[in-house]
C-alpha cells in the first residue's frame, strides 16, 4: 500500500506544506461516508436505477452494465450526481437492504450472516433431518431438511431446506458446513455436503468419533423379545438404557442384554409405569451388528411397552463419506461450473487427477534434503530426503519447500552456556523450543522467552557488524540463528554452523500435461509465500527456463506466459510469510489474475511461453531464505470468467 494514504480504507493523507488541504481533506471525509455504516442498495443488481438517490451505495456483480460497466467487484456510491468506485477491504459487514439481510464480504462474494436459513454462520433450527413430509400445520418460519424419499409436499426435493411461510413451502440449498439443531432427534449437526451428521471431534482429513443414541419403543410379549434396531458393527457400547411406558405385565422383572448375556445391562429390573435403568457397562467394542434383547425372568410377557436406548461411539474413517466420493466435483472446486482437472489438497491429504482418486507423488515430487518438520502430535520429526514434507506448525497440514538456510549457532540441540556468534550488518532470526529464556546482547540486544516444551519462540533482530552473544537460561532446546526475517525449518548443529540445501519441487508429467501454451488454463494456489528481499524476485510457479508466476523485487505479484508481466496488482511485503490465494488463467484471447480476492487485471496479450517441466519455486530450487506452506494446487482445463478467477483468489479455509 502507498505511504501517501491508509492500509484498509485508502484514505489519502495530507503531505507536509501541502496546497489546498482540503481537497484530500474532503476526498478522505467522502470515503468514510462511503465505507462506514455501509449499508448496500443490492449486490446483485446489474444496473442502477435512472435516478439514483444521494448517497445510496451497491456492489457491483460481474457482468455489471450501464454506469457499472467494468466496475466488478468494486462498491459504487452516488454522490454529487456522479458514481465514484471504491475497492472493498475484505471481510467487510454491510447490510443488503434488496435482501434483507446482512453479509460479510469474503473478497469475492458477499456471504450472507443471518442464522435461520442455513446460509450463515449461525445455527439453524430444524423441525426434522429425517421426516419426510411435513407436519399437517406447520409452524410458521419452521423449518426442515428434506431426505430422500421425501413425500406431499417434500416431493422431489431430496437435499434441501423446507421453509414454511405465508402458507406455503419454498426451498434452497443448505450451505455444506452450516451448524443446525435438529429438534426431533435434540441434537446440533453440521451439514456435509449430503445430510447432517454430528461427529463429536473430526480431524482435518475428516476421520471422525461420533456420539449417537438410537431408541425404540417395544410391545413386549413372549419370554423374550429382540429390538429391529441393532448395535452397529464396530460401534464402541457406553450402555443400554430402558424406561417403563406403560406397566409391564406377566412377568416380576426382566432382563436387558443380548443374545449369550440377558442380563448385560442389567437384571431384575422395576416394571411399573415410569421405572428406567441406565444400564452402564464398561465401553464394550461389538463386531457384528448385535440387537438388544429384554428377557422375562419367569413366565412369560402379556403386555408394557418399554422405551429401549443404545448410546455408543463410533470411529468412522470420515465424518462426511458424501464428500470423500469425487470430493473435487463439489461446487466450491468449481470454476464456471467446470471440476478441476488437478486438485491437491494438501491440507486434508486427498488428491485428485483426470477425474480420478489419485497421491501427492503423482502430483508433485521433492528433491532436498531430510527435513525437520512439526508432526500433528507438536513433536519435531525428521521428514525424509527427496519426499514431500508436511509441517503442522501452522496449526495444520501444509507442504513445505523452502530455500537453503544456515543455523549459525553451534551445540544447537540443548544449550546451557553463553555463546558468541560472529554476525554481519542485517536481519538474523532467533528461535528456540522449551520454556526457558535466551539472552541477546552485543551485535543486538533481547530476551526470547520461551512458551513451553512444544512451542517454538521466534524473534527478530536487526544486528550490527560484531560478536552477538546468546545466553540460555533454563530449558532451551533446538536453538536457530539463521539470517533472514522469519524462522525456516530447524537445522541441527553439533560443532559447527550447518546448512540446509534447498528444496527443488517439480510437479509430475501427468500434472505439467494439463498445462499449455495455449490453454485455456486456469491455477490457483493457495498457502503461505515468502518474498525474501526487496531486492530480488520470488519465483512461484516457473518452466525450465521462465517464471508464469513471480514476485517482483518491490513485492508485486505478476503472471507472465509473455514477454510482459501482467500486474495483479497485490503485493506481498519483502521478509515476511503471507497468507495468499493466486489464481491466473490465460487463453489465446488474453491473461486474466487475481490475489486475494481482488478484482481481477485482465488483458489481451496472447501466450507464448512454452510449457515444459513445471516446478514450485525455480528449477534450481527455493531462493535462500524463501519459504512456501502450501494447502492446495488447483488446475482447471478452462480459462475461468473474472468473477470465477475472483473466487477462487481465495485464502484457505
Amino acid at each position: 500500500m502507498a505511504s501517501d494514504q491508509s492500509a484498509n480504507l485508502a484514505l489519502p493523507y495530507l503531505a507536509a506544506a501541502q496546497a489546498q488541504k482540503h481537497v484530500t481533506h474532503n476526498e478522505a471525509v467522502r470515503r468514510l461516508d462511503a465505507h462506514v455504516q455501509l449499508a448496500l442498495e443490492s449486490v446483485t443488481t446489474a444496473e442502477p436505477p435512472a435516478a439514483p438517490a444521494e448517497g445510496a451505495r451497491w456492489f457491483v456483480p460481474a457482468g455489471a452494465t450501464g454506469a457499472f460497466a467494468g466496475q466488478d467487484g468494486k462498491l459504487a456510491a452516488y454522490e454529487a450526481q456522479a458514481f465514484d468506485f471504491l475497492d472493498l477491504p475484505r471481510d467487510a459487514l454491510a447490510y443488503i437492504r434488496d435482501a434483507e439481510t446482512f453479509a460479510r464480504f469474503d473478497g469475492g462474494a458477499w456471504v450472507a450472516l443471518s442464522s435461520g436459513d442455513g446460509q450463515g454462520a449461525g445455527t439453524l433450527v430444524l423441525e426434522s433431518a429425517t421426516a419426510t413430509a411435513p407436519a399437517a400445520a406447520p409452524d410458521e418460519g419452521a423449518v426442515w431438511f428434506v431426505p430422500a424419499g421425501a413425500t406431499g409436499a417434500f416431493a422431489g426435493q431430496a437435499g434441501s431446506l423446507a421453509t414454511y411461510q405465508n402458507g406455503a413451502f419454498s426451498f434452497r440449498a443448505p450451505r455444506t458446513g452450516a451448524l443446525a439443531f435438529i429438534r426431533d432427534a435434540w441434537r446440533l449437526a453440521l451439514f456435509d455436503g449430503g445430510a447432517f451428521v454430528s461427529p463429536l471431534a473430526v480431524r482435518p482429513a475428516r476421520a471422525a468419533i461420533t456420539a449417537e443414541v438410537i431408541e425404540e419403543d417395544l410391545v413386549l410379549s413372549g419370554a423374550s423379545l429382540d429390538t429391529a434396531m441393532v448395535i452397529p458393527a464396530r460401534a464402541i457400547v457406553l450402555g443400554v438404557s430402558t424406561r417403563i411406558l406403560s406397566e409391564v405385565t406377566g412377568a416380576p422383572s426382566f432382563d436387558c442384554g443380548v443374545a449369550g448375556e440377558s442380563g448385560k445391562f442389567g437384571s431384575a429390573l422395576g416394571i411399573a409405569l415410569g421405572a428406567s435403568n441406565s444400564g452402564v457397562i464398561g465401553p464394550t467394542a461389538f463386531y457384528a451388528a448385535t440387537p438388544v434383547r429384554l428377557s422375562a425372568t419367569s413366565g412369560v410377557f402379556t403386555g408394557g411397552r418399554v422405551r429401549v436406548s443404545i448410546h455408543m461411539l463410533t470411529c468412522p474413517a470420515s465424518a462426511f463419506p458424501e464428500r470423500e466420493t469425487e470430493w473435487w466435483a463439489q461446487a466450491e472446486y468449481g470454476l464456471d461450473g467446470v471440476p478441476p482437472a488437478l486438485a491437491a489438497d494438501f491440507c486434508r491429504e486427498r488428491y485428485a487427477l483426470n477425474g480420478a482418486h489419485s497421491s501427492s507423488p503423482q502430483v508433485v515430487a521433492r528433491s532436498g534434503g531430510a527435513k525437520a518438520v512439526v508432526s500433528a502430535a507438536g513433536a519435531v520429526v525428521m521428514a525424509p530426503a527427496n519426499v514431500l514434507a508436511f509441517d503442522y506448525a501452522s496449526g495444520r497440514r501444509q507442504m513445505v519447500v523452502e530455500g537453503a538456510a544456515t543455523n549459525v549457532f553451534i551445540g544447537s540441540a540443548a544449550p546451557t552456556a553463553a555463546q558468541g556468534i560472529t554476525v554481519t550488518a542485517q536481519t538474523y532470526t532467533v528461535s528456540f523450543w522449551g520454556p526457558g529464556t535466551l539472552t541477546l546482547s552485543g551485535a543486538a540486544t533481547g530476551t526470547v522467552t520461551g512458551g513451553g516444551t512444544s512451542t517454538r519462540s521466534t524473534y527478530m533482530i536487526t544486528a550490527t557488524a560484531g560478536t552477538l552473544t546468546v545466553t540460555p537460561s533454563g530449558t532451551v532446546t533446538k536453538v536457530q540463528v539463521e539470517v533472514g526475517s522469519f524462522a525456516t525449518s530447524y537445522i541441527e548443529t553439533t560443532t559447527a554452523a550447518v546448512t540446509r540445501t534447498t528444496d527443488v519441487a517439480t510437479w509430475s508429467a501427468a500434472a505439467t500435461a494439463l498445462l499449455s501454451t495455449n490453454g485455456p488454463v486456469t491455477i490457483a494456489l493457495r498457502g503461505k509465500l515468502s518474498h525474501a528481499a526487496a531486492t530480488a524476485s520470488t519465483g512461484i510457479l516457473s518452466n525450465t527456463t521462465t517464471n508464469i508466476l513471480r514476485v517482483e523485487s518491490a513485492g508485486t505479484v505478476r503472471m507472465y506466459m509473455a514477454s510482459s508481466s501482467l500486474n495483479s496488482g497485490r503485493s506481498i511485503t519483502a521478509g515476511t510469510m503471507t497468507e495468499a490465494g493466486i489464481c491466473a488463467a490465460w487463453d489465446t484471447a488474453g491473461r486474466r489474475i487475481a490475489v486475494n480476492g481482488s478484482t481481477p487485471v485482465s488483458d489481451t496479450a496472447q501466450p507464448t511461453t512454452t510449457i515444459d517441466t513445471m516446478y514450485l519455486g525455480t528449477p534450481v530450487g527455493m531462493n535462500t531464505r524463501e519459504r512456501f506452506e502450501l494447502d492446495e494446487i488447483l488446475v482447471w482445463s478452462v480459462k475461468g470468467g473474472a468473477s470465477a478467477v475472483q473466487g477462487q483468489a481465495r485464502v484457505w479455509a
